[in-house]
């Protein structure tokens, strides 16, 4: 499935659809015109940690730099909740 994506070239910027092949390389569409891409000894880039850095026990306090409105919970008191898994909407 393509993944859109914006980039900038030289400044300007270019609606791109991205799509890896099995054979490692990719697949660019850009203004219906298709480049084949091909990153040599490419590794998946780091993902950028979210946080004040360091390592903190946690404490299963939730707190956050802006102030929000809690709009939905999506889990109930007792409910066991997984890594990732979506507990309330703000």
């Amino acid at each position: 499935m393509p993944e859109k994506r914006t980039v900038k070239v030289n400044g300007e910027e270019f609606e791109v659809e991205i799509e890896l092949n099995d054979d490692g390389t990719y697949e660019a569409t850009v203004e219906g015109q298709t480049f084949s891409i091909e990153v040599p000894n490419a590794q998946a880039a780091p993902r950028a940690r979210r946080g004040g850095g360091g390592k903190k026990k946690k404490s299963g306090t939730v707190s956050a730099n802006i102030p929000g409105k809690v709009v939905t919970v999506e889990v109930k008191e007792g409910d066991v909740v997984k890594e990732g898994q979506v507990i309330l909407i703000l």
